[in-house]
């Protein structure tokens, strides 16, 4: 039976293939085929290299939690407390990716992550290393707000979700 299936199967496809390909009537006594034209292949637009499009440099940001006050209220910290850090550029921008430095040295847990929005859609989560460390957030959309927030990836609220963030640098290029 399913030998018999198969054998129909061939023969129908074959009967499809040959009209396909044989030539289609155009009047009651002319018939034309159609050529095939080779097309040259076009190469794809290169995309120029990324190039930083926003940069703080040089500042210190403790966001998340409520220790933060206290963190930078000491004078050697030389940071500024936020909720979140934001910034807003001025007309669409394709960001491909975030890089910036993080550390977890604030209070007694050290478990903060980083959450990485684009226009208020999660875009990236960076785990943040007591000791600091480089981080890089793929980002790969454009968009004009990008929002950096801390918490605490277990859930729990005011457990370990302070971050210190410096050396922020978006790369993308502006969009069109």
């Amino acid at each position: 039976m399913v030998f018999v299936v198969l054998v129909v199967a061939v023969i129908a496809t074959s009967t499809l293939v040959a009209a396909v390909q044989a030539p289609v009537p155009v009047g009651p006594t002319r018939s034309f085929s159609v050529k095939r034209v080779p097309v040259a292949a076009v190469a794809p637009a290169t995309r120029l290299p990324d190039r930083v499009v926003a940069e703080e440099a040089g500042r210190k940001y403790c966001i998340g939690g409520t220790l933060c006050p206290s963190y930078c209220a000491d004078p050697a910290k030389a940071c500024e407390a936020k909720p979140t850090y934001q910034v807003r550029l001025e007309r669409p921008t394709r960001i491909s990716h975030i890089r910036l430095y993080a550390s977890d040295d604030v209070g007694v847990t050290h478990v903060a992550e980083l959450v990485v929005k684009l226009d208020g859609r999660e875009v990236a989560k960076l785990p943040v290393h007591w000791e600091g460390s480089a981080l890089d957030a793929s980002v790969q959309r454009v968009g004009r707000l990008v929002t950096i927030e801390a918490r605490d990836p277990t859930g729990s609220r005011f457990a370990g979700e302070e971050a210190v963030i410096s050396n922020i640098k978006l790369f993308g290029a502006a969009a069109k």
